[in-house]
Parts: C-alpha cells; sequence; structure tokens
C-alpha cells in the first residue's frame, strides 16, 4: 500500500530531474523509509517519562506518565519503525536490481 504512493511521488523526480522511473521510484521509496523511521522514533522518544517532565516544564502544564499509554505509543512507533525498514529493504533491491 505504502508502494503505491511512492508511484506518483516518484513522478515529479522522474520528470524534473531527468532520471530513469526505476531510479526515482528508489529515491522516493527510500525518502518515504526515513520519514517513518523519524516518525517510529519521535513516538518512542516522546512516550518516555521523562519527555513527558521536559513537556510539562515546557508548556508549564501538568502531564501524568501513564504506562499503558506510554506502551501503546510504543506500539505505535515499532509499526512506524518497521514498516520504515521495509521500504527501505525494499529500496535497496531496487538498486541492487537496478546495478545488474
Amino acid at each position: 500500500m505504502l508502494t503505491a504512493i511512492a508511484v506518483p511521488v516518484a513522478y515529479p523526480f522522474f520528470v524534473f530531474f531527468r532520471t530513469g522511473y526505476p531510479d526515482a521510484f528508489g529515491f522516493a521509496l527510500l525518502v518515504e523509509a526515513c520519514l517513518l523511521m523519524l516518525a517510529g522514533g519521535a513516538l518512542d522518544i516522546g512516550s518516555t517519562g521523562s519527555a513527558k517532565r521536559i513537556y510539562s516544564a515546557i508548556a508549564r502544564k501538568r502531564f501524568e506518565y501513564d504506562r499503558e499509554e506510554s506502551q501503546k505509543l510504543v506500539t505505535r512507533a515499532a509499526v512506524y519503525t518497521l514498516t520504515g525498514v521495509i521500504l527501505f529493504v525494499e529500496s535497496l533491491g531496487v538498486a541492487i536490481a537496478l546495478a545488474a
């Protein structure tokens, strides 16, 4: 499903940078993988107790640390990160296929 998103994203790279479409497709997959892994890391870091204390100090509101909510965020972060890793491996496969 995420690969279907990469197809229209790759088209402008194909047109404007005059690259081959498989090259642009691999680049779009790599960009998506990086964004998903960054989102997963941000969710994971944001779910920690120390991050809640920093939020409390900055926003001057009291944020309670909830262990169940933290576990849900870690699970969501793992899904984003795993999807990013899968897309990275897929873009690596495209690069290897183009090199052959």
